[in-house]
């Protein structure tokens, strides 16, 4: 029913959804994909980031081995505003799996890190592997490079 009301763009009723099935299955096996889709849909719409890296987090626990959950990870971290932390999830996402919104949120991360020759070889290892990326990703709610802001190199 969450994934029905977060299509539909319902944000409240898809959290509680949610929160209503990680309550009552806490050893299910699909526990660590919910967590993951309920920091997404927060991270998405910046709203409760803090339980949006907690959820991110406790599904990188239960599940270390999938990269989706790590670049979910990353994804929190940058929109909390902390880029070395979301650096680390993005490397160890792509060490797993080389997927173009990882590439994508390292280079916004070095970017803001004021790691400019980095980001610029995130960004087209990004957009060569998924053409159009930057418009998905301004879909997703995400910050696109060219809005991104920047820390002077240090």
């Amino acid at each position: 029913m969450a994934e029905q009301y977060a299509q539909l763009d319902r944000v409240p009723q898809a959290l509680r959804q949610w929160s209503l099935w990680v309550a009552t299955h806490g050893s299910d096996a699909h526990l660590a994909s919910v967590l993951n889709s309920r920091c997404w849909l927060r991270l998405r719409h910046r709203l409760e980031l803090p339980q949006a890296l907690e959820d991110c987090r406790q599904a990188v626990r239960l599940d270390a081995g999938e990269a989706s959950f790590r670049d979910s990870l990353g994804w929190a971290h940058l929109q909390s505003g902390d880029a070395a932390a979301a650096v680390k999830a993005f490397d160890a996402a792509l060490a797993i799996r080389p997927v173009a919104y990882s590439h994508y949120g390292r280079a916004l991360a070095r970017l803001r890190l004021g790691d400019a020759a980095g980001s610029q070889r995130d960004l087209a290892a990004a957009r060569e592997q998924r053409p159009g990326i930057d418009e998905n990703i301004r879909r997703e709610g995400l910050p696109v490079a060219g809005d991104a802001p920047q820390q002077a190199a240090r």
